[in-house]
């Protein structure tokens, strides 16, 4: 997901990732997976700021810059 710039800090990010943990709550999942590039400053925060949980990186998917995986529990 994005948010344009223009929209940053008004609360469309948490409100796009509490409607997709809504709907897999929904669905019986008990937790899901995010990621961003490694040079995402702002997604990293943000991602921890929700809650979730950096479980690894990996190097050698094709682009730039490693890749940053996160989970986050809830069920």
């Amino acid at each position: 997901m994005r948010v344009r710039r223009g929209h940053w800090r008004r609360g469309v990010g948490r409100a796009l990732y509490a409607g997709v943990e809504d709907r897999l709550r929904g669905l019986g999942h008990g937790f899901w997976l995010s990621s961003t590039e490694a040079t995402n400053e702002r997604s990293q925060r943000f991602h921890e700021a929700l809650g979730f949980r950096r479980i690894g990186v990996l190097q050698e998917l094709g682009q730039d810059v490693p890749e940053i995986f996160y989970r986050k529990e809830i069920g």
